[in-house]
């Protein structure tokens, strides 16, 4: 919206002519991109042991995210972590 002041308007600084300008903006689009965050957890025997189960479990995640035509660029790892699991039943 524009607003001109026709009317000249006495300021300290003498006589002047005025220009008011306001304006909004709204701009709406589609999302492109989504974020997913999945967890895989394993407990087994051996370090080897849990590992195979868990990398056969991101294989069909990967398995469904390619069904879903999503490109392989668009999926990554961020962490990976192995600990050791105590048994602390029989501490004294």
């Amino acid at each position: 919206m524009v607003q001109s002041n026709k009317n000249n308007q006495q300021s300290s600084q003498g006589i002047t002519n005025t220009i008011s300008v306001m304006g909004e903006g709204k701009a709406s689009v589609a999302p492109d991109m989504l974020v997913i965050n999945v967890s895989i957890s394993e407990l087994a025997a051996t370090t080897e042991l849990a590992q195979k189960q868990a990398n056969q479990k991101v294989t069909k995640v990967n398995d469904i995210l390619n069904a879903a035509s999503i490109a392989q660029k668009d999926i990554q790892t961020a962490n990976v972590n192995v600990y050791p699991e105590y048994d602390r039943s029989n501490a004294s």
